[in-house]
């Protein structure tokens, strides 16, 4: 967990599989030499049932200045439209993090999104550095610093200490390897997302991007508009932000002003806002040990929760539209020695910031945006990229912008920044969700049908009339 005192506070998960050196005669070698090429493959994990998959390698450069340099893969996966006769523009979905692993959770994204393949083709891969595409720059040195750590009260400064040691370790070894880490960027991923297009033999498709895939998709809108019929950004993040300052005070003044303004909610759990900060005090000022399990494979821990713990705890608990309801009650219940709930709430956002996705792609792409702390870049050795990177995108291509009142990490407001410089763009705020609106609920998603269907135009959301805020979970009745 320490290492997340780094981070500006934000991540939304390698099977190995070698490159061909050379082959046998000049014109196979000339053919294994030429970039960007796609081959087929079996998949590496198991597909939803009556669902076809077909699943590939796309092989570029490590970085396209270097002809001759180093080649890496990414995978990837087109799960087919239903349709007999699709329609000719699929989707691709743009992952967040930076990092986060696609392919090794790709049921669970492809479960809430099912239904745009009725008629569109739904195509999701592992960015370069990422997952299943080689070579994955995995950081287990730093994810065992955090474990090691998990029931220890140590200070901030030694935390620190211990993970600046594990991601100069990191970083080493993947240089010592042969990664030349500054290849692995937004700028650089929007260019294999092009090229991917050409790859597959579409004309057009349809950008979806997620967190920071939002930022991934304007890049690309940006630098190869060709070919992009329409946008969606959900839980934006524009280029021209750089870091979070303010964005988890603001989720969680949020989360207790909407428990106050509820009838409700604030008889249950009076003064939400100074009950919070009172458990933030009490367990820096005396924290507590707790039997904790992890929730995938079952393994006990002693797990130590503080004040900070419980912080980092709420804010990624509001990541969660389905969590957020039941906030209010978690945090009166540890407030009276009840850390049954809370405990849950820990040990899940260790898991989801440890094991969700390949630590040295993120740490590239976020020194390189400018996203991550400059205390975070020096361990790693990477300086920003130029600052085109970072301007804001221009485009008159269509654009969705879909936003959760409760996100923690990227607000309403980022999404209306980013609207301002796009001409075609609609933009809707979620009452009560979270982040990542579109994988939550119906009402996104049916926008988002209606916005592929016809781009240009405003589709209906008459549905966002009819959602409240959270509907808060009240303490049991005796």
């Amino acid at each position: 967990m320490c290492n997340r005192l780094y981070r500006n506070g934000w991540l939304l998960i390698a099977v190995a599989v070698s490159i061909v050196a050379g082959l046998s005669s000049p014109d196979a070698a000339q053919a294994q030499a030429k970039v960007p090429r796609y081959e087929k493959t079996t998949c590496q994990f198991e597909a939803p049932q009556n669902v076809k998959v077909e699943c590939g390698y796309l092989t570029v450069l490590e970085d396209r200045a270097r002809p001759q340099g180093n080649q890496i893969k990414l995978a990837v996966a087109v799960f087919k439209a239903q349709s007999k006769k699709p329609l000719p523009d699929p989707i691709i979905f743009l992952n967040g993090g930076p990092g986060g692993y696609t392919l090794k959770r790709v049921s669970s994204l492809y479960t809430p999104l099912a239904q745009f393949t009725a008629d569109r083709d739904l195509i999701f891969f592992d960015q370069r550095g990422v997952g299943f595409s080689e070579p994955a720059l995995e950081c287990p040195e730093d994810t065992k610093v955090t474990y090691d750590n998990i029931g220890k009260n140590v200070k901030a400064s030694e935390q620190l200490r211990l993970h600046s040691q594990a991601i100069r370790a990191c970083h080493d070894r993947l240089v010592a390897e042969g990664v030349n880490l500054s290849a692995y960027n937004t700028t650089a991923s929007a260019a294999d997302v092009n090229d991917l297009r050409l790859a597959l033999g579409y004309r057009t498709w349809n950008l979806f991007g997620a967190s920071y895939g939002t930022r991934l998709a304007l890049i690309t809108m940006r630098n190869f508009p060709r070919g992009i019929r329409s946008v969606v950004l959900d839980s934006s993040y524009p280029p021209q932000l750089t870091g979070f300052a303010g964005t988890a005070l603001r989720a969680i003044n949020v989360l207790t002003d909407g428990c106050a303004s509820d009838v409700q909610c604030n008889a249950a759990y009076p003064k939400l806002r100074t009950v919070l900060y009172n458990l933030i005090r009490t367990l820096n000022d005396e924290p507590v040990t707790v039997t904790a399990k992890h929730p995938v494979t079952g393994q006990e821990f002693d797990l130590l929760i503080n004040g900070n713990s419980v912080i980092e705890a709420v804010y990624y608990a509001l990541y969660s539209t389905r969590t957020i309801p039941n906030l209010p009650r978690i945090i009166f219940e540890a407030s009276q020695g009840d850390y049954a709930e809370l405990t849950q709430l820990v040990m899940g956002a260790t898991v989801f910031t440890e094991e969700f996705g390949s630590k040295g792609a993120a740490y590239s792409v976020g020194c390189s945006d400018r996203i991550y702390s400059p205390v975070l870049c020096e361990d790693w050795s990477l300086t920003p990229s130029g600052p085109e990177a970072n301007r804001p995108v221009s485009s008159s291509i269509p654009t969705l912008i879909l936003a959760g009142e409760y996100d923690p990490v990227t607000p309403p407001a980022f999404g209306q920044i980013a609207a301002k410089t796009l001409r075609i763009s609609f933009f809707f705020k979620f009452p009560g969700m979270g982040h990542g609106v579109s994988f939550a609920g119906e009402c996104p998603r049916s926008i988002m049908a209606a916005f592929f269907k016809a781009p240009t135009r405003k589709p209906n959301s008459a549905c966002i009339a009819k959602m409240t805020g959270p509907v808060f979970v009240l303490p049991a009745t005796p």
